[in-house]
């Protein structure tokens, strides 16, 4: 018995350690799932149980700040109850002040439920912007219900759901009152969707329409792959980005067309202001980030199946997609391949750094 209730105790203090910058104790069905399988030493039911579960993944993020009237820490228990306890969501969320920023993956079983509940969890500036984002979950399911190219399983996204409350929703290195001046400053920042991003990227490549491209991820992300034609900012962190940007772009004329993107666009949105602040006026910035460009890369695939098909010529580019090499992803998949029809060292632009000759995109 006294072995037992060490393993008990045991179990509950990992919990807690995994969680050091947590306050709150370890949820009393962590401590029942452990006493269920005390005898057997099995893991949780909630990671072992789910784990041949299809998952449908979301991005979002949102910069618009709440009062100091709202409790973040009600918020995190409500979105652990009904994101997590009620409906299986995995991922990770960062709450803070000034916004949040979630990557997550819904059961599909679940898609609608979520859509009805998850919204109620959020402060109330938060929800209207979501709950327009979430119904686009429902919308996929019924485009894609026959085929699995969206979903994907448990163990390819995350555990379980983490929610975290940070000062900040990105580190950018910003201090409160560049924030401030940030939030306050009306730009017209145009933020263009992937099919918009894909037309005029083309163009510039092909030298019929002017534009600089600008990579704001770090460099190892950068490194296995990016867009045709992109310039990548010197940085491997992106609190370097808020000087990087500018000094990349002091050759450019402030009139010039500048694109910038990053892999969901949370990072993007303050340095597009920065820009418009530094007196640049034709900025635009990737709706959705990369993320939102692979979803649709893989209409201009199925697209190209079609021609393909019935013999018809194709209007567009080489493999239709701009994206070269690999798309880094912060979740259990690392990375993710940008042309989901086909995958060959033709893919991997980067190359080992201890000979500088073998492609490699492996990141260690």
């Amino acid at each position: 018995m006294m072995l037992m209730l060490n393993f008990r105790t045991t179990c509950v203090s990992t919990w807690r350690k995994r969680n050091i910058f947590s306050t709150y104790p370890a949820p009393s069905s962590v401590y029942q799932s452990w006493k269920r399988n005390i005898f057997t030493l099995e893991a949780p039911p909630s990671v072992t149980d789910n784990c041949n579960r299809m998952y449908q993944f979301c991005s979002h993020y949102e910069y618009r700040r709440i009062s100091e009237d709202e409790d973040l820490v009600k918020t995190r228990k409500l979105i652990l109850k009904k994101w997590e306890s009620e409906c299986g969501v995995v991922g990770r969320i960062y709450l803070a002040r000034e916004g949040w920023n979630a990557s997550f993956a819904v059961p599909v079983e679940k898609t609608s439920e979520f859509v009805n509940t998850a919204a109620n969890a959020l402060p109330f500036p938060w929800r209207d912007k979501f709950l327009r984002k979430a119904e686009t979950l429902v919308e996929d399911g019924k485009d894609s219900c026959n085929n699995d190219a969206n979903y994907d399983r448990q163990d390819s996204f995350f555990n379980r759901l983490h929610v975290r409350i940070r000062p900040k929703v990105v580190q950018d290195g910003l201090s409160p009152e560049d924030d401030k001046f940030l939030e306050d400053h009306i730009t017209g920042v145009k933020h263009l969707p992937p099919d918009v991003w894909h037309e005029t990227l083309h163009r510039i490549t092909k030298k019929i329409e002017d534009g600089v491209i600008i990579d704001c991820r770090n460099l190892y992300e950068t490194e296995i792959g990016r867009f045709r034609g992109a310039i990548p900012l010197p940085i491997n962190y992106h609190r370097e980005a808020v000087k990087a940007l500018p000094d990349t772009l002091s050759q450019i004329s402030p009139s010039y067309p500048v694109y910038i993107y990053c892999t969901g666009g949370v990072r993007c949105e303050k340095l597009a202001k920065i820009l418009h602040v530094e007196g640049f006026t034709n900025v635009n910035q990737l709706q959705g980030g990369l993320y939102g460009y692979l979803k649709y890369s893989k209409t201009l695939q199925q697209r190209n199946q079609q021609q393909r098909e019935t013999d018809t010529p194709e209007t567009d580019h080489d493999g239709n997609n701009l994206f070269e090499g690999k798309i880094f992803s912060f979740d259990k998949r690392v990375m993710l391949q940008s042309h989901t029809d086909r995958c060959s060292k033709s893919d991997i632009i980067s190359k080992c750094h201890q000979c500088n000759r073998t492609p490699s995109d492996s990141v260690t």
